[in-house]
């Protein structure tokens, strides 16, 4: 995780780069993280002035290790 204060774990309101591909054609995103809650959630979004992505993930400990939804 970095950004432009290169914080080493995420927290909210951080910000990254995310880099994309389909294909041939690769283009990045500047995302903002908007939940942190360590080894429980993890959520950020990608604007262009609005809204383009919202992605959430929960992790819920397993005997087996770790599902993520």
């Amino acid at each position: 995780m970095c950004g432009p204060d290169r914080v080493a774990k995420p927290v909210v309101g951080a910000r990254f780069t995310g880099t994309n591909r389909k294909e041939q054609v690769r283009w990045t995103t500047r995302c903002t993280i908007t939940r942190a809650e360590p080894e429980r959630a993890l959520a950020w979004e990608v604007k262009l002035g609005l809204p383009l992505a919202r992605w959430s993930f929960t992790f819920t400990p397993t005997e087996r290790g770790t599902l993520v939804e």
